[in-house]
C-alpha cells in the first residue's frame, strides 16, 4: 500500500441478487484496490449468498460474514466490528462506486488527518423509471466547503445554506475515531443515517467536504424514497425529531448551533407531516398530534437568542432574589453552554450583572469558542461563584466535577425549558 491509508468497504447485503454483481464489480475494479471488502449477508433468501461466495473466491480481499436477518443497521454494525482498515466506507449493495472513488478518497486522507471526508453522489434510475429532478436536487450541494472545518461548524453552514444531507454512504470515516466514540447505527430503525450522521458531525473536530461525485445511488421502485409510507415510517420520522430535540438540549454550545439544530428539527417535523398525509385512516388513528411539537421547537429556537426580551423568560425562572445575591460576588461562571446556559447569560445581562460574567464552563477539554472553556481551566478564588445551568438531572455530577477543581460556591439555575423539552418528548 506504500504508506497509503487503508480503506475498509462495508457492504450490507439482503436479497439483492439483481444488483450485487454490479456493486461488487464497481468496488473491485477501482483504480486503487480496496484494502478489504466486508460483505455482511443479512439473512438473504435469494441468490445473493452464491454471488458472494463466487466473488470471495475470485478476490481474497472480500470477506463474507453470514448472519440472521437483523436489518441494515445490524449489518453495518457487524461490518464496523469486523473492519481493520484505517477508514470505513459504507456502500449499499444495490448501489455502485465511481471508478476512481477510492483513489480520490485515499489521496484526500493522505494529505491531512480527517475524521470524516464528506463527498457527493450521482443517481442511477432503475430501468423504466422516469428521472426525478427533485430527487436529484435533494443530494446536490450548492456551496463549496472544501476547507477543513470542525463537524459542528460544517453542520451549521450546511443547514443554514440548505445544503445538509444525511447519509452514511456519503462519508469516509476514521475507524478508530468511530469506535472510540462508540457510534453505531440504531438497529431496526428507518432513517437510521440521520441520527448517526448528526452524532458524527457534532463530535468530529477535523472534517472536509469535497465536491467529487464518488457514489452512484440507485433509485428503486421499492426503496424508502419511493415506497408507500406506513405507521412505521411515521414513527421513525418522529424518532428523528426526538433525537434532534435531545441534541439541542445536550449538545448545542451556542446560538448558531441551536439555530441550525432547530432548523433541522423542523425539517424532520415537516417530513413527519408529509408521511402523516400519506397514511391510511387506520394508521392515522395511532399517531400523536405533531402541531404541538412544531410550536415547541419554534419556541426553543426563539428563547435561545441572547437578545431575547427577558420579560418573557421571567415567567419560567425560579430566580427570585438571586440577582441581589449575585451582586456580592465579583466573578460569575456559567457552567453549561447550551440552551439553559444561554438563557442564564441573557438573565445576567438584563439584571445588570454582565460585568461580573467571565465565561461559560463545560465538562470536556475539546477546543471551544472564545468564551467557552473547560471547567478545569478557570482559576479558583473566594470571589467566584458557579451557576449550574443545565438539565436538573445533571446538576449533581456537574457540582461534583467542579469541586474536583476547588470550586465551592454554587447556585443551581432552574428554567421551565426542561418541562417544555420533556413535553415535546412525551408527545412523541
Amino acid at each position: 500500500m506504500n504508506g497509503m491509508k487503508r480503506i475498509s468497504v462495508i457492504v450490507p447485503v439482503y436479497n439483492v441478487e439483481k444488483y450485487l454483481p454490479g456493486c461488487l464489480d464497481s468496488i473491485m475494479c477501482q483504480s486503487v484496490k480496496p484494502y478489504e471488502v466486508i460483505c455482511v449477508n443479512d439473512g438473504s433468501t435469494d441468490g445473493s449468498s452464491m454471488i458472494l461466495e463466487e466473488y470471495a473466491q475470485r478476490y481474497p480481499s472480500i470477506k463474507v460474514i453470514e448472519q440472521e436477518n437483523g436489518g441494515l443497521s445490524a449489518a453495518r454494525n457487524t461490518g464496523i466490528k469486523t473492519a481493520t482498515g484505517d477508514y470505513l466506507l459504507f456502500v449499499d449493495s444495490d448501489d455502485e462506486l465511481d471508478d476512481d472513488a477510492l483513489e480520490v478518497l485515499e489521496q484526500c486522507v493522505d494529505k491531512s488527518t480527517y475524521e470524516i471526508v464528506f463527498f457527493e453522489n450521482s443517481m442511477i434510475y432503475e430501468e423504466g423509471m422516469d428521472v426525478n429532478e427533485s430527487k436529484n436536487e435533494y443530494y446536490r450541494v450548492k456551496y463549496d466547503y472544501s476547507e477543513m472545518h470542525n463537524g459542528r461548524e460544517l453542520f451549521c453552514k450546511k443547514v443554514i445554506n440548505a445544503d445538509y444531507v444525511e447519509s452514511a454512504w456519503l462519508m469516509l470515516i476514521d475507524r478508530e475515531w468511530l469506535v472510540l466514540n462508540n457510534f453505531t447505527f440504531c438497529q431496526g430503525a428507518l432513517y437510521e443515517d440521520s441520527v448517526f450522521s448528526l452524532q458524527c458531525y457534532f463530535r468530529a473536530q477535523n472534517v472536509i467536504h469535497i465536491k467529487n461525485r464518488l457514489y452512484k445511488y440507485r433509485i428503486r421502485r421499492n426503496s424508502i424514497m419511493t415506497q408507500e409510507h406506513t405507521y412505521r415510517h411515521f414513527f421513525y420520522r418522529l424518532w428523528q425529531v426526538r433525537e434532534c430535540l435531545n441534541m439541542i438540549y445536550k449538545e448545542a454550545n451556542n446560538d448558531k448551533e441551536i439555530e441550525a439544530l432547530s432548523r433541522y428539527t423542523l425539517q424532520c417535523t415537516d417530513s413527519a407531516r408529509a408521511v402523516y398525509g400519506r397514511l391510511t385512516d387506520d394508521d392515522k388513528v395511532k399517531v400523536p398530534e405533531i402541531d404541538g411539537i412544531e410550536g415547541l421547537i419554534a419556541e426553543i429556537a426563539h428563547i435561545s437568542k441572547s437578545d431575547l426580551d427577558i420579560k418573557e423568560q421571567e415567567n419560567h425562572l425560579e430566580l427570585i432574589g438571586l440577582a441581589e445575591e449575585l451582586k456580592r460576588w465579583n466573578r460569575l461562571i456559567i457552567y453549561g453552554a447550551g440552551i439553559v446556559g444561554k438563557k442564564t447569560y441573557s438573565w445576567i445581562k438584563n439584571n445588570g450583572l454582565e460585568n461580573k460574567f467571565i465565561g461559560f464552563a463545560v465538562s470536556d477539554s475539546l477546543n471551544h469558542e472564545m468564551n467557552i472553556r473547560y471547567i478545569g481551566d478557570y482559576s479558583v478564588d473566594d470571589d467566584c461563584v458557579i451557576l449550574i445551568a443545565a438539565r436538573e438531572s445533571y446538576h449533581e455530577i456537574m457540582i461534583k466535577n467542579a469541586k474536583r477543581f476547588g470550586f465551592n460556591n454554587f447556585f443551581r439555575i432552574h428554567f421551565g425549558l426542561e418541562q417544555e423539552i420533556d413535553k415535546a418528548l412525551e408527545i412523541i
